[in-house]
């Protein structure tokens, strides 16, 4: 009998602890091109206790709530996407399960959510993407939704974009966060553009390298931000990030300092505000950054650990995300994973700070 269960329990640890290969079905359609199903399915099982309320997943923001002590199971971050092919022409859409509706009383259920719809042509791309400002390489491994977003550039939106060999430039939707224009959403998700006053594009630069050691880019961003009593404020910002290989092994950063204001923490915060308390809106300038190693070991298990932050100049704010996970590989497309970590909110406003320490666990497969 205590063979039996120790098997068992031996079993439940590798499956924690598996990891992916997301590789795509794809059709051959012949002239008219391929079509490839792809995505994966997760499952996440996530206890959270603090001083702030329970979240999925962390990103810049965060609501006090004292004694929180949730346990929550989760499917919403599986994915899946399509990519049609024909020529030089390419068509991608990618959605998820964070779009709310549903209850956890009877049926779990889950509206899908758009994440990208773009189609590329030649270097251009036009459609709903990441913001050609993201560090995509730079994003850790993590069993947490998308572990430090708190200090990385995390938008996805409308743009008309142009790669030409390293360089990349971008014209993307504008939208300002503040008081009284922004329709707010679960989970922070904005739900329609609320603020009726924005009339210039963002406008962002890139430029990225890449080689056996790794992949670095640097990125720019020019736009204008409209306050809550429809002043407009010019908005600058600079970024980095990368990943360096270290044999099997890697580290990836970021820094982006500025006025990237939404761009930062997935909406960690109002871009504008009355600070000095003078009645005169002015925009918040923020210094993120994120961090982490990842060791690969023998026979798939790696480990990762991470941490990010941001903090910002005129608002006070300063938040921080560690975390650390351990992951294997226990089949092919197979991943599962465990993570603890701690989200932190010392902004100055708070007497004392707020923070939250969670343990989760997934399974996920790709499709």
């Amino acid at each position: 009998m205590k063979t039996i269960q120790k098997g068992l329990i031996a079993g439940a640890v590798a499956m924690a602890f598996a990891a992916p290969s997301m590789a795509a079905f794809t059709v051959d359609l012949g002239d008219k091109g391929s079509i490839s199903f792809g995505g994966f399915i997760k499952l996440d099982a996530r206890t959270e206790s603090g001083d702030l309320a329970f979240t999925s997943y962390y990103r810049g923001a965060g609501v006090a709530a004292a004694d929180t002590s949730v346990t929550n199971f989760s499917v919403r971050e599986s994915r899946l996407t399509t990519t049609y092919k024909r020529g030089d022409v390419t068509a991608f859409v990618g959605m998820d399960f964070y779009g709310g509706g549903g209850n956890e009383l009877v049926s779990n259920s889950a509206h899908p959510r758009l994440r990208q719809a773009f189609i590329s042509y030649k270097g251009w791309k036009m459609g709903q993407a990441w913001t050609a400002a993201s560090n995509l390489m730079a994003i850790p491994e993590a069993v947490d939704f998308g572990g430090p977003i708190v200090g990385m550039i995390f938008v996805r939106q409308p743009q008309i974009s142009y790669t030409s060999g390293n360089w990349t430039f971008s014209v993307e939707n504008p939208e300002s966060y503040t008081p009284g224009k922004y329709a707010v959403g679960g989970n922070g998700t904005g739900i329609v553009a609320a603020n009726s006053n924005e009339s210039t594009p963002d406008f962002i630069g890139a430029y990225t390298t890449s080689g056996d050691w790794g992949t670095l880019k640097v990125s720019g961003i020019v736009r204008e931000v409209t306050a809550a009593d429809n002043s407009k404020h010019s908005a600058m910002g600079l970024g980095i990030g990368a990943k360096v290989m270290l044999g099997k092994d890697d580290v990836r950063f970021q820094l982006n300092s500025g006025e990237w204001g939404r761009y930062i923490g997935a909406g960690q915060g109002f871009e504008t505000g009355d600070f000095n308390g003078d009645g005169k809106y002015e925009m918040d300038s923020t210094t993120s950054y994120t961090a982490a190693y990842r060791h690969v070991m023998e026979g798939g298990w790696r480990t990762n650990i991470y941490i990010g932050g941001l903090e910002g100049d005129e608002s006070g704010r300063s938040r921080t995300h560690v975390g650390a996970n351990l992951m294997a590989t226990l089949a092919p497309g197979l991943t599962g994973g465990i993570e603890v970590g701690r989200y932190t909110i010392n902004d100055d406003s708070l007497a004392e700070g707020l923070s939250n320490k969670y343990l989760q666990l997934m399974v996920k497969f790709g499709l």
